[in-house]
């Protein structure tokens, strides 16, 4: 059985652990890799039915893109696809799988990351957000709600929980998982702006990325 070496650094030394193939694609459940403990533990994220405002913010080749529940603030221009994404046929994906990596900085997701896009044999995108035929890696820090200058001005770091939209993090890795495309926010770290949505469409294993 093909596995992937996940290696987890810092402080502590390094240990390495494995995820199998198998893993990696089962349809049922992501997963998280804690620094904790730097292993590799289920969860799921919890389906929930909210309403939507209907209103239309662009149409793009594929979906017709409505305004997220959470655009708020910095982030309204997030949004969410009224329907199923047509580059789910398009690709072929059945269901798409949602992993989801958390670890402090110098704990090993970027080895971790470069090990499941080697067992894919993706090749990626160089855009803000890496998409390629099976594989898109999304970044949470693009959920900030403050830019650099306006972290400083309120006095929050970004590992502060005021300081990071975290109903829209959940709406919109709730809609890649059913499927939708989503415009998604971008905190841009060269200038500490954050600049206008990119379209980032399902894959059929997206990995979620962050402290």
């Amino acid at each position: 059985m093909e596995q992937a070496a996940f290696v987890c650094g810092g402080a502590f030394g390094a240990r390495r652990s494995t995820l199998s193939t198998s893993d990696l694609v089962s349809s049922r459940s992501a997963f998280v890799a804690r620094r904790s403990n730097c292993g590799v533990v289920k969860f799921s994220f919890q389906a929930s039915r909210a309403k939507r405002s209907g209103v239309v913010v662009m149409a793009t080749e594929t979906d017709t893109m409505v305004k997220a529940d959470s655009a708020t603030g910095m982030h309204t221009a997030a949004a969410v696809s009224a329907e199923i994404s047509k580059a789910m046929a398009k690709k072929g994906i059945e269901r798409p799988v949602i992993i989801g990596v958390a670890a402090d900085s110098g704990c090993g997701k970027s080895t971790f990351l470069r090990r499941v896009a080697d067992i894919f044999g993706t090749k990626l995108t160089k855009a803000h957000t890496p998409q390629g035929e099976f594989l898109t890696v999304i970044c949470l820090d693009d959920f900030h709600t403050h830019d650099r200058m306006g972290r400083r001005e309120a006095g929050v770091t970004a590992l502060d929980p005021a300081a990071n939209n975290f109903d829209l993090m959940y709406e919109q890795v709730k809609a890649l998982k059913e499927g939708k495309s989503i415009m998604k926010p971008i905190y841009n770290h060269e200038t500490g702006e954050i600049d206008p949505p990119e379209l980032v469409e399902p894959n059929h294993l997206a990995v979620i990325e962050g402290l």
